[in-house]
């Protein structure tokens, strides 16, 4: 079964990004055909995210920084 992909800001908002992974625990437990890309700061996020081992399969953690340049790359702004 193709899980569906969702791209998410997780340093965005009050309490983020607390409120963000306790929202993507919740959304897993009557779905678990997602995969939940999250971007921000992995060291942050990896923080929270330790406190729900149930819901790691399902996360990836992209760096904010590593995001804008891959962007520019795309756009050709880096050489």
């Amino acid at each position: 079964e193709k899980k569906i992909r969702i791209a998410i800001d997780a340093m965005s908002g009050e309490n983020s990004p607390k409120k963000v992974i306790e929202g993507i625990n919740i959304s897993l437990t009557n779905n678990k055909n997602f995969i939940f890309i999250l971007h921000g700061k992995e060291d942050i996020i990896y923080s929270h995210l330790k406190k729900y081992p149930s819901i790691t399969n399902f996360c990836e953690v992209v760096c904010f920084l590593d995001s804008i340049r891959d962007l520019k790359l795309f756009y050709g702004q880096i050489a």
